[in-house]
């Protein structure tokens, strides 16, 4: 029979599932070296002993850890236990048929939906192999206890909501990312070899750089024009893009581009806005053009996405 303290706690975790996704919809992306991560969406599903998901699969990585409980994940027909003992992890590739079968009332398990893409190219190929990596491996991530306690830390500044919580929140799930790449891709991540840094490079050309992302920032709103930046930056446009693409590991275009692709994804969530409004504030000119870039960047049209944002929130 259920007790009052289970019912507790996961009403309590579940309770938090609202403002978890307000908080992972404002956040950047996750950037772990040239990788990064999108949070699509961040859940806590309380779940009784006969609750069965049925085979099932989402066009993203799911990586899940028990937040309360234990339950079982198959995943090609293989049972994998997933507890709050033996913190074990699930990371799913995208398009992966699974299902996972509840085993104690009111078990909880904290699921991220992900996108995981390579900003710099010598990235590219460990995020085209990642699936395969993770397939080997059965999907499953042995041992991370420092993950729960993360997680724990987060449902904590949720309970207490002291000042600057949701920034705390912020640092604990992007603590949560970089401590899952360190631990458990650190070999393969080790194979891609830095490209040596030339004599121009340095602590200058960062300086400079970091000038340049803030004139970026400021002028999202804008049609930016690179001659504009570098000029702000006392370079001329060629020795700006070429120090750029050096140190940030993506031409200046198209950063431009992916970081308002970005702040497009925080206004997608007001409702009032029409999606020519979205593109208008953020400087195309033309809107379907805007479309084709959001759908490259994100893999949905904008509608698209605006809809399965709507309904995560509304979950």
């Amino acid at each position: 029979m259920t007790n009052s303290k289970t019912i507790n706690i996961s009403t309590r975790l579940t309770g938090f599932t609202y403002e978890l996704t307000d908080i992972v919809t404002a956040m950047p992306p996750v950037r772990i070296a040239g990788l990064e991560i999108i949070i699509e969406a961040l859940l806590n599903t309380c779940d009784n002993s006969i609750f069965d998901t049925g085979d099932h699969y989402h066009p993203f990585y799911e990586f899940s850890v028990m937040s309360y409980g234990y339950m079982d994940y198959y995943i090609n027909g293989e049972s994998h236990r997933l507890t709050t003992d033996n913190n074990n992890l699930i990371l799913l590739p995208p398009l992966r048929i699974h299902r996972r079968k509840c085993l104690l009332p009111s078990s909880v398990p904290t699921c991220f939906q992900l996108q995981i893409r390579a900003t710099d190219s010598r990235y590219r190929k460990f995020v085209k192999n990642l699936p395969e990596i993770l397939l080997r491996r059965g999907c499953v991530l042995p041992s991370a206890p420092k993950v729960s306690e993360l997680l724990e830390m987060i449902f904590s500044e949720l309970e207490h909501r002291k000042l600057l919580y949701r920034d705390r929140i912020a640092n604990h799930i992007n603590a949560i990312f970089i401590l899952l790449f360190e631990q458990f891709f650190s070999k393969e991540l080790h194979r891609i070899t830095p490209q040596p840094e030339k004599e121009s490079s340095g602590p200058h050309n960062d300086k400079v750089i970091s000038l340049a992302c803030h004139y970026i920032d400021e002028h999202l709103s804008s049609g930016i024009q690179l001659d504009n930046i570098a000029t702000f930056c006392g370079l001329s446009k060629r020795h700006f893009c070429r120090v750029f693409t050096e140190v940030k590991g993506i031409a200046p275009g198209r950063f431009i581009i992916e970081r308002k692709i970005d702040e497009a994804r925080k206004m997608m969530m007001n409702p009032e806005l029409r999606i020519k409004d979205v593109a208008a504030k953020l400087g195309f000119d033309n809107s379907s053009y805007f479309c084709r870039q959001f759908k490259q960047i994100t893999g949905k049209s904008p509608d698209t996405y605006r809809k399965h944002r709507q309904h995560s929130v509304s979950e």
